[in-house]
């Protein structure tokens, strides 16, 4: 499913801006080089004009990976959310939730006037894009997920339950709580299991801002 959806949403961005993506060229993975054939398979026309970039990270970190690596506008499409409803009546619902996201990234130096016509284009750019998908579900180019039963196809997904894990071992010296200096900073512990460490909060009494906390 997530597959399918990466391919369709490929028909946005610049072809050079999806296969930038694939950075291997290869893989053992037998879908790897079906879904290249199937993007190579598309139409060179793309659907919008001035789309540049193509996003997607199954990780805040890969995708913030991504992002650093591309030059000027983007798509992302997150398709990870899936909830179960009932009405008391023994009869589930099953959603799936989808966010289309169309930025732009800037340099340092831009002013305001440049933030507002970046966001005029790629607001307009994701307009096209709701305007696709609606002529698609329109003509039968794609399931409408509320015709009839097409919700099925997605209910084995939400009697499963999926962990994510991130592993990783900062190195000491970047633990703020450690610090030898904490300035005006208090060490905080509330969100421990979140965020893996002790860290340093502003106590937010007295003169801001606080001093800042040094090793």
């Amino acid at each position: 499913m997530i597959k399918k959806l990466f391919i369709y949403f490929a028909q946005f961005p610049s072809r050079e801006g999806i296969l930038t993506m694939a950075v291997n060229g290869t893989s053992p993975m037998p879908e790897y080089d079906e879904v290249l054939a199937e993007i190579d398979a598309q139409t060179d026309e793309r659907r919008i004009d001035g789309l540049d970039n193509y996003a997607y990270g199954q990780s805040f970190e890969e995708l913030q990976a991504r992002i650093d690596k591309c030059v000027g506008s983007f798509l992302y499409a997150d398709y990870g959310e899936f909830q179960v409803q009932t009405d008391g009546r023994k009869s589930l619902e099953y959603v799936e939730r989808m966010a289309v996201t169309v930025a732009m990234k800037l340099g340092n130096n831009v002013d305001a006037i440049e933030r507002m016509i970046a966001s005029d284009r790629t607001l307009a750019m994701l307009a096209e894009i709701h305007a696709w998908l609606m002529a698609d579900v329109e003509n039968g180019l794609i399931d409408d997920p509320f015709y009839r039963k097409n919700e099925y196809a997605v209910r084995e997904v939400c009697r499963q339950d999926f962990v994510f894990r991130k592993v990783f071992a900062p190195d000491e010296k970047i633990l703020a709580s450690r610090f030898a200096d904490k300035g005006g900073w208090t060490v905080e512990q509330q969100f421990i299991h979140q965020m893996g460490s002790s860290y340093l909060l502003a106590h937010g009494i007295g003169v801001a801002p606080v001093a800042d906390a040094k090793t």
